[in-house]
């Protein structure tokens, strides 16, 4: 553990994250417009279970229905993309990157689920 961050192995990296924005693409059927996730890079993480005292610091930043995905550490991510794991749709609420020197850095990115509409 360094910097009160528990470093992972390669194994245990074991979900596929989509980053991307929401684009204005044609659709191949309809040859109209349609909005669409579309990625820009793809990377591996893992969610990350956190502590009791974890919890309370997101409540108290009023980031309820988050969780915590860690992946290496990556400048190329920010709280502007949109992340896609598991199919679903994800805000990055906030980015955590591990400024320590070294090569096995780690970010822990907070993320929530993007509530469907019309459902």
């Amino acid at each position: 553990m360094r910097n009160g961050r528990k470093h992972m192995g390669p194994i245990e990296y074991n979900k596929r994250l989509s980053f991307g924005t929401i684009s204005t693409t044609t659709n191949p059927n309809t040859g109209g417009p349609v909005r669409a996730f579309v990625p820009k890079f793809t990377v591996w993480g893992q969610i990350r279970r956190r502590t009791m005292a974890n919890n309370y610091s997101v409540i108290a930043n009023g980031l309820t229905d988050t969780q915590d995905v860690v992946i290496r550490h990556n400048k190329a991510v920010n709280d502007s993309l949109l992340m896609v794991m598991d199919n679903e749709r994800y805000e990055i609420k906030n980015v955590s990157p591990d400024e320590t020197q070294g090569f096995n850095k780690q970010d822990i990115l907070t993320v929530q689920k993007v509530k469907k509409t019309g459902k």
